[in-house]
């Protein structure tokens, strides 16, 4: 028997799901790993802030729910809110690389999208190629630095140099925003099932290990240039001449050598840091990805020929 227009009213359906296609991973099997589960929670907690709860579960289907409440009372946010902050979410977590479905009531991550992944990592290939000069940070450093010493005694001490050197690096991180992006992600490991995803994270990977160092080279050169300014500031020198001489001497270190990277202190002499071990998506691509450039160079008569 079938239902009459009037249930229809009172009983609306559920805002449909988008239907997988090919360039999703929904190899899940009803639940996501919990390292990913775990990422995806901290980022939507992250977009949320003081001002909604957030809750997750696992979606019968295969994917993660997202719901937020009010703080305290623990009832639902007002509609108009709770859309504005679900779609806040869904695209803080398809930067990252997932399928989202968004609506009033949660947020659902069904999985990988390929598409997404892409567009990810063309977002750090341009933040790479932003950051290949030098030259912004330098003199953001040295500005950031004259504006701190300005309102510091003639002649800083050290333990001030030290705090100034501190403060400006942090300014510049917090510039540069990819730092602590990548910095959240990294405690979590990404993977999944089908071959192509394998790969498109595997490439991310590496490039977020290339801009996570491209971001330790500016924030270790900032590091030199605030201390050169310091250290001429409290030698008696002025602020202008302070900032300009480093400036000048900045243009002539190199950018890829222990004298710019980043140090365990303010103002101590810091090794260069080590690439490290490839994470778990690497080296499972790595072990499991044929390598085609050694077999185009084989002698015809070492393939297998038919009937052997």
């Amino acid at each position: 028997m079938t239902a009459s227009p009037r249930h229809w009213a009172f009983n609306p359906a559920p805002p449909p799901i988008t239907p997988p296609d090919t360039d999703q991973d929904h190899t899940c099997e009803g639940c996501f790993p919990r390292a990913q589960q775990a990422l995806i929670v901290a980022i939507c907690r992250r977009v949320a802030g003081a001002g909604a709860d957030v809750a997750s579960g696992n979606w019968p289907l295969g994917g993660v729910e997202i719901w937020t409440r009010e703080p305290g009372s623990g009832r639902p946010l007002d509609e108009g809110a709770a859309w504005v902050l679900h779609h806040k979410m869904a695209r803080q977590l398809a930067l990252v690389g997932w399928h989202t479905e968004v609506d009033a009531r949660r947020v659902l991550v069904l999985g990988w999208s390929l598409s997404a992944l892409r567009h990810r990592a063309r977002m750090l290939q341009a933040a790479l190629g932003r950051l290949t000069g030098f030259g912004p940070t330098a003199y953001r450093a040295a500005t950031l630095t004259g504006d701190l010493l300005a309102g510091l005694c003639t002649s800083p001490s050290e333990f001030e140099r030290d705090f100034v050197v501190d403060r400006t690096c942090a300014l510049i991180a917090r510039a540069l925003r990819w730092p602590a992006w990548l910095a959240e992600i990294a405690r979590y490991e990404r993977t999944s099932q089908v071959q192509r995803m394998q790969l498109a994270l595997a490439q991310i990977a590496g490039l977020e290990r290339k801009l996570a160092h491209a971001c330790q080279e500016h924030l270790a050169l900032a590091a030199r240039v605030s201390r050169a300014v310091c250290e001429d500031a409290a030698a008696g020198g002025s602020l202008e001449r302070a900032r300009l001489r480093a400036l000048a001497e900045a243009q002539g270190w190199p950018t890829h050598g222990p004298d710019t990277r980043p140090a365990t202190g303010a103002g101590s002499d810091a090794e260069p840091p080590q690439a490290g071990p490839m994470n778990l998506t690497e080296r499972r691509v790595a072990a499991s990805t044929p390598n085609h450039a050694v077999t185009a160079h084989r002698d015809p008569a070492d393939l297998p020929q038919p009937g052997r």
